[in-house]
């Protein structure tokens, strides 16, 4: 009994001290606090006590985190990073809406921030409010909407709720809106007493078959069927390689019968070599051909009339293949933007209050958003139609047939200045004078002026051999570009695919800095099972050594039974790449023999740098060599953004901006932690409030947690009061 009083003192007086210990430190803290003006601790930070309690900041428990965000409202997030499914959310009121069992979860913050993006497929298994948040809180940056499915109606309540979600917690979030674009398709097939029992009605190919595709208007049988894209089968060459069914069935052409002038049997009779059953509405290419086809059909153009109208962030541009394609695709955007119609748009298109979300499966000519766009396009656009198609008479006159090999792009380099046998012709053509000479100067306009942040962004998906081959004047007109691995695999050699995937990337990264996505098939398996295969993993990690911006989820998060958990295993993933020493020494090594090579062959790079373009190496190298938690970078600047984030610092880098169109876009951008700043015009303010201001929000994010952790802050332009600014701090933890 005596020993068990004798340790309850011991106890009682060591608790005794340590509180004297605890007010000693505050003490002295406050004193530093309140003689290093504002409450700012720059490097005499050092002397406070190291093991000072943390007042705000993130606490990690076994197998919880608890977290207590800026604005006071404390949350906590259950282990789900790699498992199940989340649903229990705290709201605005402090009211916890409780899921099936799930855990509750956090504010998004430092713990599922990666500095590699991730991008999610928005479908029927998460078009829900409830699965979107899920989504959010698992580590999604960018929710894609894919207008190849479902009505406009779904794309609204989708965008709204994401809007609220980006309101409800105090946050960014960028939408990317992808457009169908012209996937050519055959005509139907006869119903007859081989197919009775399907659905599609088809015809069954053996390999020597000979078949042909025409214009008649009627269905096709076991000898022919319709392909009604007439300027298509009279560029057809004998000896060209033709894929349908994302490369089920492949043919080759033995004669074309059409005439140039249109004249003749409009045909062409192939052989099969490949065989198998033929579906009706299958997709039909030619692998080495410019299809002669504009880009845009009447339904994509209402659906860009549509993104940018609700404030989609990112437009994904399918099937693109030559600079042409975005000259288009621009000038439609551009006269958009500076129309009445645009002007006049209805303002409100937002209710905040989550009880207002309506849910409807079909369009409804009476809704707003469906009348805005059907005015547009009847009132104005089917005017200007014949302005902008002169940009496609470049192709009408010219060989389409762009490939040196039967099949594939074994031999393509993307660094080869001539950038495309389609280029190059193209300036033979009397039509294309007419249209380059009027657009030149347009088109260096939209290569230089990309940093205009509030209008949508265009990512351009490389899927398609041509587009490979014009790939620098793509990527020189574009806001960033998707390696559209699916298609890219249907109609080139699929073993060429990764160096293709390696050399868009290093091409996007070094000498265009404009962020690139890789897509198709990351965690497929996921779909159906609740785990991935090794390869799968490996091929995430491989996308992230390679240097890519972001990875997407596509059917995984579209229409899997694994949504949440696939978006938190890659979340995963990206982390554990993430805490790989080597990852940052080989990305940044890698970065630099690339630039200096490409400074070699250009010596213009060398001189043409803006002061923080210069500056950039300074902040990696600190970044590397000095424990340095975030890098603070004031800026209302894409483009300069970009470039420091290709450097692949090891540190988080924290824009602060006033521009929320900004902070949307950034959500694309490796490494970058995008802040809306509370302050007013905040280059306006003087130096030491925009570094007292930094160094708070690197503190309060969770980024800089004890005294012995360093913040750098700069800008991208210079402040009145200083000059290539570098400010080394260590942000207080104490008010």
């Amino acid at each position: 009994m005596n020993v068990v009083i004798l340790c309850f003192f011991i106890e009682l007086m060591t608790c005794f001290s340590s509180g004297l210990k605890y007010k000693k430190k505050v003490a002295c803290s406050s004193w530093y606090a309140k003689n290093a003006g504002g409450g700012l601790l720059f490097l005499n930070n050092a002397y406070i006590n190291k093991h000072i309690d943390r007042k705000k900041g993130i606490f990690v428990h076994t197998g919880l985190y608890s977290l207590t965000n800026p604005r006071g409202r404390a949350a906590s997030m259950g282990t789900a990073a790699v498992g199940g499914a989340t649903s229990g959310v705290v709201d605005d009121t402090g009211r916890n809406r409780a899921g099936d069992g799930a855990e509750a979860l956090a504010k998004k913050s430092r713990i599922s921030f990666t500095k590699s993006k991730q991008i999610a497929t928005i479908g029927p298994a998460t078009e829900r409010f409830e699965e979107l948040e899920k989504l959010y809180l698992s580590g999604i940056d960018v929710f894609r909407l894919n207008f190849s499915h479902g009505p406009k109606s779904i794309k609204k309540y989708i965008i709204n709720s994401i809007r609220i979600l980006e309101k409800k917690y105090d946050t960014s979030i960028a939408i990317l809106g992808d457009i169908q674009g012209p996937k050519i398709r055959i005509g139907e097939f006869e119903r007859n007493e081989k197919n009775t029992m399907e659905t599609n009605t088809f015809v069954e190919l053996k390999k020597g078959d000979l078949f042909s595709f025409d214009l008649l208007d009627k269905p096709g049988d076991e000898k022919r069927v319709q392909l009604n894209y007439p300027d298509l089968l009279r560029n057809a060459k004998a000896g060209q390689i033709i894929l349908l069914d994302d490369g089920n069935l492949k043919m080759k052409i033995v004669k074309n019968k059409c005439n140039k002038d249109g004249k003749g049997s409009d045909a062409i009779e192939v052989e099969v070599v490949t065989g198998g059953k033929l579906y009706s509405k299958k997709g039909f290419c030619i692998p080495n051909m410019i299809m002669p086809i504009e880009v845009l059909n009447e339904k994509d153009v209402k659906d860009i009339l549509f993104c940018i109208n609700e404030g989609v962030d990112f437009l994904g541009y399918s099937f693109v293949q030559t600079k042409y394609d975005l000259m288009f695709l621009k000038n439609i955007i551009k006269d958009y933007y500076e129309s009445n119609f645009f002007k006049n748009k209805k303002k409100d298109r937002i209710n905040y209050d989550i009880n207002s979300l309506q849910w409807k499966d079909h369009d409804d000519d009476t809704d707003f958003y469906i009348q805005e766009v059907n005015d547009y396009y009847q009132n104005y656009y089917l005017k200007k139609y014949e302005t902008y198609k002169k940009i496609y008479d470049a192709y009408n006159n010219q060989d389409l047939h762009i490939g040196d090999d039967e099949f594939g792009v074994d031999n393509i380099n993307p660094y080869d200045t001539d950038t495309s046998d389609a280029d190059n012709s193209a300036g033979k053509c009397g039509n294309l004078d007419m249209v380059t000479t009027e657009n030149a100067s347009y088109s260096q306009n939209c290569a230089e002026n990309s940093d205009d942040v509030n209008k949508i962004f265009i990512i351009s998906k490389i899927e398609k051999p041509s587009a490979v081959r014009n790939i620098e004047s793509i990527v020189q007109l574009s806001d960033g570009i998707m390696i559209a691995r699916g298609d890219l695999g249907i109609e080139t050699n699929l073993s060429n695919l990764p160096i293709l995937q390696k050399k868009i990337i290093n091409l996007c990264r070094i000498k265009y800095h404009k962020p690139v996505i890789v897509a198709t098939q990351m965690l497929e398996s996921m779909r159906f099972l609740p785990s991935p295969t090794r390869a799968e993993v490996t091929d995430v990690a491989t996308a992230l050594y390679d240097g890519a911006d972001c990875v997407m989820l596509s059917a995984e998060t579209a229409t899997g039974q694994y949504p949440i958990l696939t978006a938190s295993t890659q979340n995963s993933i990206i982390k554990d790449v993430e805490n790989d020493y080597y990852y940052y020494e080989y990305t940044q090594k890698k970065n630099y023999n690339n630039v200096k090579h490409e400074k070699q062959k250009n010596k213009t790079l060398l001189y043409n740098n803006s002061y923080f373009e210069k500056l950039i190496y300074s902040i990696r190298d600190l970044s590397n060599n000095i424990n340095l938690k975030s890098i603070v970078l004031c800026s209302n600047e894409f483009h300069k953004i970009q470039k420091l984030s290709n450097l692949r610092t090891k540190a988080p880098i924290i824009v602060i901006t006033e521009n929320v169109h900004l902070a949307r876009k950034l959500q694309l951008t490796w490494g970058i932690y995008s802040h809306l700043s509370k302050l007013k015009n905040l280059f306006n303010n003087d130096l030491i409030s925009l570094i007292n201001y930094g160094c708070k929000v690197s503190k309060e994010e969770g980024f800089v947690n004890s005294p012995d952790e360093y913040s750098l802050l700069t800008f991208t332009k210079n402040i009145s009061t200083s000059a290539n600014l570098l400010y080394l701090c260590q942000p207080c933890l104490t008010n």
